[in-house]
């Protein structure tokens, strides 16, 4: 018994070292594939003339109201946090969080978020992990519903864009939800009865915490907050596009808006690199904008918002020590 049960842990090690690989080359092979995309029509010349035309004193606006975003990110995340959070843990969480997201795959950026609140706060892991899910459910719910208000302002079907999926999206999770919350008590005796204990308790407070908790001004506080995260970062990208002298109408600015962040939003290379220069490429290639002109707008505004951020994670992190903290409790 014990040669096979120490067959079968050798087998399941091996299987998940196997999944760690194939995800990670999937990776680098969709975030390399997208920039070697972007860069199959770009003019080297036209890029490096476009990337001179971004000054120091042009990236200070950008850097302003970047500033401004992950100052409100940091409002929303203390507005869902339980009571008593001091808003410098929401907002190093946040910082810690985009930053590392910048340094790692696979979005890691969110699990080391956890980690840190946790420790901060001595509130439980799956409470922190139900407020991180939240916030993350507002960003998509946010820019679901501004694709649907671009998509209803222009004719997009000459460009094969549709409104289908982020309405199916949107139906998609609120018919869940009410799904969940009607019939909670249902779920909640489900898990008890065919889940190990170890599992079901956790799972049932997770659910508790996602679903039976949530009221509506709380998760009207987060969306709010959503607008005043995502209305900088828009302008920003709206500058960025003025800077380039790319003119666009607002419609086509918030469709390619929505197209650049949920290429950012597929877990791939750390910061989204590769992705978000060849999501930008496209969305504005379907406004008539060259490839070198797109792909120089999307590496100042990805530059703009990377640094800054993976240098305050950096910092965040190496004080953090969480470790330590464990080991002491």
């Amino acid at each position: 018994m014990d040669s096979r049960s120490d067959g079968l842990q050798s087998f399941g090690a091996a299987m998940k070292r196997l999944y760690r690989t194939a995800f990670s080359l999937a990776q680098w092979g969709l975030g390399l594939g997208a920039l070697a995309w972007a860069l199959s029509e770009v003019d080297i010349d036209t890029l490096l003339t476009a990337l001179d035309s971004y000054t120091l004193a042009a990236m200070m606006p950008v850097f302003l109201l970047s500033f401004v975003d992950y100052l409100c990110m940091g409002l929303r995340l203390h507005s869902l946090m339980p009571a008593g959070t001091r808003f410098a843990s929401s907002m190093n969480g946040c910082l810690l969080c985009v930053g590392m997201n910048c340094l790692l795959p696979a979005k890691a950026g969110d699990a080391l978020k956890i980690l840190y609140l946790t420790r901060e706060t001595g509130q439980s892991f799956v409470t922190i992990s139900s407020v991180v899910i939240w916030e993350r459910l507002c960003d998509v719910i946010f820019l679901a519903c501004l694709l649907l208000f671009a998509l209803a302002n222009f004719d997009a079907a000459d460009l094969g864009v549709n409104m289908v999926m982020p309405v199916i999206v949107l139906s998609a999770g609120a018919l869940g939800f009410f799904t969940l919350r009607h019939w909670s008590g249902f779920f909640h005796a489900l898990y008890a009865k065919y889940l190990p204990s170890r599992i079901a308790s956790p799972l049932s407070h997770l659910h508790s915490c996602i679903v039976d908790q949530v009221s509506i001004p709380w998760l009207a506080r987060g969306l709010a907050w959503s607008c005043g995260t995502w209305g900088p970062y828009f302008l920003s990208f709206v500058f960025s596009l003025y800077m380039a002298d790319i003119q666009l109408s607002y419609p086509q600015m918030l469709v390619a808006f929505a197209v650049s962040c949920l290429g950012t939003a597929i877990p791939s290379l750390p910061g989204g690199i590769g992705l978000f220069e060849g999501a930008v490429v496209l969305a504005l290639s379907w406004f008539g904008v060259e490839a070198s002109q797109a792909l120089g707008m999307a590496l100042f505004f990805h530059a703009v918002h990377f640094l800054p951020l993976a240098l305050a994670a950096v910092i965040i992190n190496g004080r953090a020590r969480y470790w330590k903290k464990a080991e002491q409790q």
